[in-house]
């Protein structure tokens, strides 16, 4: 695999993780600051949307599909 594509496998998990962590922080601080309303209304929609992205829960296609598709595009170069 070429370094350059390692490297941006690497940053694209480490985006991924940065991204998680901050919609998890931010869920809960509508948890505890906001309505009921706020909060469920929000899990629902725009947390369970970019979780889903990134992680696959409620979505067919995650960011770990597309760094795992980039990853075999390498391999298969190599070849």
């Amino acid at each position: 695999m070429s370094q350059d594509k390692t490297m941006a496998i690497e940053r694209l998990r480490e985006i991924s993780g940065e991204i998680e962590g901050l919609v998890n922080e931010a869920e809960r601080l509508i948890q505890t600051e906001g309505s009921e309303m706020a909060y469920s209304r929000a899990k629902s929609y725009w947390i369970g949307h970019i979780l889903g992205a990134l992680t696959g829960r409620g979505s067919m296609v995650t960011m770990e599909n597309t760094i795992a598709e980039m990853n075999e595009e390498e391999i298969s170069e190599r070849q």
